[in-house]
């Protein structure tokens, strides 16, 4: 593997710490985030964009309920 520098850290220290699961559900995190600061540009109805964002938030939360450690 080519060992380059980001920012001081090795490319491959890099892609290890996006393969662990903290990293992963952050991401997922961060893209139901943005997708819910979308919900009302969707051609739904003012219910069914107030359910879309409920699911968004509850996925979210359970997200981060699992992420947290105990």
């Amino acid at each position: 593997m080519v060992n380059l520098l980001v920012k001081g850290y090795k490319m491959n220290q890099l892609i290890v710490a996006l393969k662990t699961k903290s990293v992963q559900w952050a991401i997922v995190i961060a893209i139901l985030s943005i997708l819910q600061g979308f919900v009302m540009e969707l051609s739904l109805t003012p219910i069914h964009q107030m359910l879309a964002g409920m699911v968004i938030s509850v996925v979210v939360v359970l997200l981060r309920v699992i992420e947290t450690p105990s």
